[in-house]
Parts: C-alpha cells; structure tokens; sequence
C-alpha cells in the first residue's frame, strides 16, 4: 500500500444468511488485505430488499459472531472464551485457511468498531498480543488441573508427595490421557528436583497450546495481516484491551441507553408507553434480552467501543399512532429505531416485545439508506500507522475516534513510521548511538560472523547486553541461535529470547535441523527468521512455517554465480502471492544502489552495515542546499 488512491473506496459484500459463517470464512480468506482496509463495507443479503446505511453491516458482523459461537464453528468453548478445536495434526490446509480469515474477520470487526456478541479466550489474546502465559491462566482454563497437577509441584517436597500419590515416578509426558512426551523420549525421561521448572513450563505450555499450535498460527498470521502486531504494541494495546475491542460490553447499561436515547412522544399516552419500555428494559430484562432488544433495534447486539455515546444515529424509541396493540414492536436498524404501539400495559408491552425477540436472531433488520462509515477515523488510524496515506493527518473527528480506540490520552499523535523496515547490521555499539537515533531503522541484525568481525563474543550474555544498547533506541533485535542439531538450536534460541520475547527475534539457518528448530520455536511463540537462503524456493519454507522473516543474501548469492536480483524477486512475489505474514530480509548488501534496485521492485525491508548506511545519508547536493539555506537566514 503506498498511497490512499491504490485503496479501493468500496467493499461491497454478498451473502446468504443461512450459510454466513462459511461465507464470510472464505470472504475474508480470499478478499485482498488492501479490500478489506477500504473506508466503506456495506453488506445485501440474499432474497432480501434494502440498501445498507449501517443496519446491515452490523447485523452481519453480529451474525457471523453468532455462528462462531455454534456447533458448526472452528472455535470451542473453553472456560473462560474460544479457543480453536484441537489437537489440529491432521489439518490440512483447507482447514487452517479457515483460521486465517477468522484472524482476519477479527481484526476487521475491530478495526471497524463493530463488538462481537462472543468471549474470546485470554490465552488467544494474549497470543495476538504477544502477552506472556502464566500460571493465572491455566487456573482459570482448567481450575482442577491446576490444583491438583501443577500446584502441588510448586510446594517444597512437592515432587515426592505428587509421585507418592500417584504411586509412580514422574516423567516427561503430558497428563492427559492417552499421555503424550513433552520432550523427545519423554517417556524414559524421569523429573527430578533440578528439572522441575522445565518440567512445569512444558507441562503448563502442553495444556494450554497442546495440540494447538498449527491453529492458532494460523489465527495470529490472518489477524496481523489486517491489524499489525506492532501497531497493537505501539498503541499499548494487551490482552484485556483487546478483549474489550473484540467483545464490547455483554450487558448494555439501561441508564446509559436511555441517557442517549431520544423518544417520540407527542402526548401523554406516548409517554407511558416509552416510560413503561425503559421500566422494562431496566428491570424485566435480563443482560442477554437486552443484548437481543440491541441487536432487533441496531443489527448489533454490542454497544459501540465508546458507549451508547458514540451509537450513531442516537437510539431512538417511537410510539407509532398506526397499527393497534396487538401488533409487535418493529425496528428500522439504518436509523437505530425501535417502534412501538398503543399498548394498553406494561405487561402487554412486555409480552409483545418478547415475543419480537424470540426469533430475532432469524430476521433481517430494516433497510435503509446508504450512509458514510460512521468509524473511519478507526480506519485512518491504521493506515497512518502503515504509512498508506499521502495526507499525514486525519480530520479532527477521525483523530478523536482513533484516539478511543486504543484508550489514548489527551495530547496523542499517531506514529508516521512507513511500511518499509531498515535494519542496522552490526555489532558495534557505537554505530548503535550514532546511527539508531536517526529513527529511520526498526531495529538490529547479527550473527556470528558479525559479532567475530566487531570483537564481540559469542555468548548468550554477550548479546543480551548488545540487545540492551539497541533496545536505548529501538524495539527489535535479531540473533542467531547455534547448534549442532534441532535440539541445541532451538535450546540456544529460547535462551536468546528469554530476555525479551516481544523484542527479540531469533535466526536460524534454513537447514533441516534449523527447519525442526524454527518449528518448535514459533510454538513457544517465540519471534524466528529464517537465514541463510540462497533460493526463492526456501521462501515456501518459510511461509510454511508462518516465521515473521526470511533472510536472502544478495551479495553471497551473487559471489556464488547465482542472480541474487531475480531470487529475491522470486521471494518477494512468492510471499506476496501466497499472502502470508513472512517478510523478505534481504541481507548481505554491499552498496545502496543494490537496495535502490529492489525497493524500485517493491522489496521493503533490508538490513545492511553501518557502512551502507552511511552512504544512504550521503548526498552532497543536500549538503550544500541546507548550507544555502542556513546563508540565507543570515542575510
């Protein structure tokens, strides 16, 4: 996306409201990213008349949060939210598109500003979010499991008494039935006092990603392909935030409704009618009616994120003089209005408006008439963010909407960094404090060859402390992890990213034992890229995989008589024809004009020595142009 103007204005959507979960699972898979962002989505039901103004949308979005809550749904219910179904070792790809375009259909609800009438579960938050896991959420998934497994383990002597009452040793397997190895050989492996926390993390990790990890992959790639994960971090955005964007409030507010609300009531006998429908809204209903008389009357059965405040149009409740008090309530969702009739009691009015709602989730809202996206400054907020758009700055409305959606403070400006991403490809600390505060890199690469070359060792400490002095300036570092086989490397990695997983992103060489480590690394949730590719086919790999970056060395695969130009175009447009979240890393570049020519091909995202960098600062006509300048203030 490199201006608003290659954004399509319109996303117009045809559906069928018996099969709307399945629809939308391939809209959303199928549909370009750049279609989804677009500042109108309007929604026709099949067989039904009507143009969109809101209504529809909403009550779309609203339907397909309904059927994710179904039989026929990907997702289950655990305790606390969904969760995809597991154990998915036998997906295929059919089925693990599916949780790409739910990834997808989330982030878009959310950007959008429409709330999901469903809960989705802390540990899938927290994955979106790259929040850490603990032991609070494993209480809350599994209370006994928790009790009476892991527990009893954190006390002292707790391993004997556990092996005591389970009248055998403890070894290195799941405690599920029928029990799985949490390590290779598992089974033999018996837990003594020195390996126990290993033994709990891995036991913990099992119970709450087992069987999962292929599923959720998928769910975190759709989301982040819509809603970046480093534009969630930037904006401070967690876990429980997002949960809220997600799932709004279940209980509408009966106060704030009415507060926000208008009335038509022209006499006295109007009146009692609206005074007696707020009676019953506060105290005959309960929060799931209330859910339901939201969606009858607006096609979503959420308030907006910021309150009934921002329900545009305001709700409004109209006493009509037609019909007779036999006839049920009716509404007209393009303009939020609940309409009502001359009923003779509040017990009628609430018998007739329960009877609306019992089959309202079946029937189709009103029509009405087409209207602008009431939350497009949501949507600017993310292009900004992206750098999509030409004008740097939203109207005042859109910027006060942005500004609710991630919770902002007073005095908050939105970040302009663009989609390209430059790295520093160095260990020496002191290209770190000259270069880095520029602010046009994201952040840094090494390896070993590197860290040899500027007389760094190659330790796990020795790059904790480097990432430390980039972290002064920036917000990602990349390592590499090393090893004679998968174990050790995926051993090294989560060493390596222990200081900061959200931070550090760890490399492995694009082996088959870096394959195998790259696997199990990405499970722990880990940040990976995969190095030391010299092929554009590696980039299925990669893709396969679903790493954040794979690393082409143009310079090296040029030395090798390979046409490192055209590899890393066949990267780039495998990437980008797949549609995953991989990004090319082109690495290994001696000069700028290399970088010149494949940005000019739509590459974006280079890592290159303090030494390219300096040349890409260099431009003597800018020089002496700002030196005119400064001569001129002076007169």
């Amino acid at each position: 996306m490199g201006s608003a103007h290659l954004l399509p204005s319109a996303l117009h959507l045809f559906v069928r409201r018996k099969h709307v979960l399945q629809e939308a699972m391939n809209i959303f898979f199928h549909c370009p990213v750049a279609e989804l962002l677009a500042p109108n989505m309007s929604v026709s039901f099949e067989g039904e008349k009507g143009i969109d103004a809101g209504g529809l949308l909403r009550d779309w979005f609203d339907s397909v949060g309904l059927a994710l809550m179904g039989q026929t749904s990907p997702f289950i219910l655990e305790a606390d939210g969904l969760c995809p179904q597991g154990p998915d070792d036998e997906f295929g790809p059919e089925e693990l598109r599916g949780f790409t375009a739910l990834g997808r259909f989330l982030a878009t609800a959310v950007l959008r500003g429409h709330p999901l009438p469903l809960q989705l579960g802390s540990v899938a938050c927290k994955l979106l979010t790259r929040g850490t896991l603990s032991l609070s959420d494993v209480d809350v998934l599994d209370h006994d499991f928790c009790k009476h497994r892991v527990r009893p383990l954190l006390e002292r002597d707790g391993l004997q008494r556990l092996e005591e009452a389970l009248g055998e040793p403890l070894t290195f397997v799941s405690a599920g039935s029928p029990s799985k190895a949490l390590v290779v050989g598992g089974h033999q492996r018996r837990v003594y006092e020195s390996d126990r926390r290993e033994y709990l993390e891995l036991l913990c990790h099992d119970r709450l990603l087992g069987g999962k990890g292929r599923s959720y992959g998928a769910f975190q790639q759709g989301f982040w392909e819509v809603l970046p994960l480093h534009l969630l971090q930037r904006e401070n955005v967690g876990a429980v935030e997002l949960s809220a964007m997600i799932s709004g409030s279940c209980d509408p507010d009966p106060e704030e409704w009415r507060l926000y609300s208008s009335s038509c009531a022209n006499n006295k006998l109007q009146q009692q009618v609206v005074e007696w429908f707020w009676d019953a809204v506060a105290k005959d209903l309960a929060a799931e009616q209330r859910c339901r008389l939201l969606r009858f009357a607006t096609g979503s059965s959420r308030p907006p994120p910021g309150g009934f405040a921002e329900l545009r149009p305001p709700f409004a409740v109209e006493v009509s003089p037609l019909g007779s008090e036999h006839h049920l309530p009716t509404a007209h969702t393009c303009v939020n209005k609940l309409v009502l009739h001359f009923y003779s009691s509040k017990a009628q009015l609430l018998e007739k408006l329960l009877s609306a709602l019992v089959d309202e989730s079946l029937g189709p809202p009103s029509a009405g008439i087409l209207c602008d996206d009431m939350y497009r400054g949501q949507l600017l907020l993310l292009l900004l963010a992206l750098g999509s758009l030409a004008n740097p700055w939203p109207p005042d409305e859109a910027l006060s909407d942005a500004r609710r959606l991630f919770g902002h403070r007073p005095g908050f400006t939105p970040p302009l960094r663009g989609k390209a991403r430059l790295f520093l490809d160095t260990a020496d600390v002191s290209a770190y404090d000259e270069l880095l505060p520029l602010g046009m890199f994201s952040g840094v690469t090494t390896n070993p060859a590197i860290l040899k070359k500027d007389n760094v060792k190659c330790t796990v400490d020795s790059l904790h402390q480097l990432a430390g002095q980039a972290f002064k300036h920036t917000d990602e570092f990349m390592c590499q992890s090393w090893g004679k086989d998968a174990s050790e490397l995926y051993d090294t990695g989560m060493k390596l990213a222990g200081l900061d997983k959200e931070k550090i992103v760890v490399k492995v060489p694009a082996t088959v034992e870096g394959i195998k480590a790259a696997k199990r690394l990405l499970e722990e949730g880990v940040r990976v890229c995969l190095t030391a590719c010299y092929s554009a086919k590696q980039a299925l790999i990669a893709t396969g995989l679903g790493v954040e970056y794979v690393a082409p060395y143009l310079g090296r695969m040029n030395d090798n008589r390979k046409d490192g130009f055209d590899q890393c175009y066949k990267m780039h447009e495998i990437v980008g024809g797949i549609g995953g979240k991989t990004r090319v890393l082109v690495a290994s570049l001696r000069d700028v004009v290399n970088m010149q020519v494949l940005a000019q091909k739509g590459l974006d995202t280079f890592t290159f020595s303090p030494r390219v960098a300096r040349q890409l600062l260099e431009e003597p006509l800018t020089e002496k142009a700002a030196e005119e300048f400064e001569e001129a203030v002076k007169g």
